[in-house]
């Protein structure tokens, strides 16, 4: 995906200047690991909300969660997410 080195550009003005790539593994990670992915997210949600952003509007995952152990939780119950560039 396309986006911005030193966070998002809230007000869309300059076009995006970083590209990244991301691998997701384990088990069937666009079924077998929909449930723990929704259940982690719901857990970080009621455990984290002091991490979450705090101002109204809708957020893309990466933004919402961005501070949060989301990744951790994830990687504990076997749904990696690594970098590739």
């Amino acid at each position: 995906g396309s986006g911005w080195d030193s966070g998002s550009n809230e007000s869309n003005n300059i076009p995006p200047n970083r590209t990244a790539s991301v691998t997701v593994s384990g088990k069937n990670p666009g079924y077998g690991a929909t449930g723990k992915m929704l259940l982690q997210a719901a857990l970080t949600v009621l455990n984290e909300r002091q991490l979450l952003p705090r101002n109204g509007g809708v957020y893309t995952p990466g933004v919402a969660f961005a501070r949060t152990t989301l990744i951790d939780r994830l990687n504990a119950e076997g749904v990696k997410f690594e970098m590739q560039s």
